[in-house]
């Protein structure tokens, strides 16, 4: 089992996108994000639950034969650890809604099934999050919760242009959070587009942005742009969901269906 876990994740061992020199990102243990893995392909996500069984995550993960582990315990020197049978879910490839068109619209839609050992649909068990309920502004604190790639033994921190993260190794695609702003809230004429400055890396395709004071869901990230060795200040890219008119549809047919 080790041997197919270092095989599953070694796909995800580059580059960080983190804005600082620094990785600061620390343990977490919300229930309402889950890990979402393919079963057949060396791939891996970030997945929110925000009903009892709908997740949002982004498009690169609306891939077929999947399911979503909550509750992962911590990585044991690196290697991914898996979840237990009754906090694992299977994913339902025909409720799949998703756009992959660009920045800004990338997100994907999804239903779970209900637990085969314990038959309780995940957000009777896990909990979920609600999904923002007004416009998000500049400058307003959030934070993301990620299954990502925290492995010291990444290049770009090897190379010394990202200081490695003290906890790296349990940290390593078990749930890490890290905080920061939203530094665009939509640009001129693209209400869809989110830019932000918190740290994440592969693995944390679909993560969450949370809002700090209403603990809503703001947006999905989905595109790096914090790349190491191109000069801080710069930002990570987010699909909003306030600003993409498609993606917030989605949801709410999730929800009411």
């Amino acid at each position: 089992m080790i041997i197919l876990l270092i095989g599953f994740f070694s796909i995800f061992s580059v580059n960080a996108e983190i804005c600082s020199f620094d990785d600061n990102r620390v343990s977490s243990s919300d229930p309402r994000v889950g890990r979402l893995s393919g079963l057949k392909s060396n791939s891996g996500c970030t997945a929110t639950l925000v009903g009892k069984s709908c997740i949002i995550t982004s498009s690169v993960c609306a891939k077929l034969d999947r399911v979503v582990e909550f509750n992962i315990p911590s990585s044991e020197d690196g290697v991914p650890a898996l979840a237990k049978a009754e906090d694992t879910y299977e994913v339902d490839p025909s409720s799949f809604s998703y756009d992959n068109s660009g920045i800004g619209k990338f997100w994907a839609v999804a239903k779970l099934k209900r637990n085969a050992l314990t038959g309780k649909l995940p957000g009777e068990v896990q909990g979920y999050f609600p999904v923002i309920s007004k416009k998000p502004r500049k400058n307003d604190k959030i934070y993301i919760l990620q299954y990502a790639n925290t492995n010291p033994d990444r290049y770009d921190v090897i190379s010394g242009e990202v200081g490695a993260n003290p906890n790296g190794y349990s940290l390593n695609y078990s749930q890490s959070s890290a905080n920061g702003v939203l530094v665009k809230a939509g640009i001129f004429l693209i209400p869809e587009i989110i830019y932000h400055n918190v740290d994440v890396s592969h693995g944390g395709a679909g993560a969450p942005l949370i809002n700090s004071s209403t603990h809503e869901v703001v947006g999905v990230h989905t595109h790096g742009g914090c790349q190491s060795g191109q000069g801080r200040g710069r930002t990570n890219a987010a699909t909003s969901i306030w600003g993409n008119k498609e993606f917030k549809k989605a949801i709410y047919q999730c929800l009411n269906n």
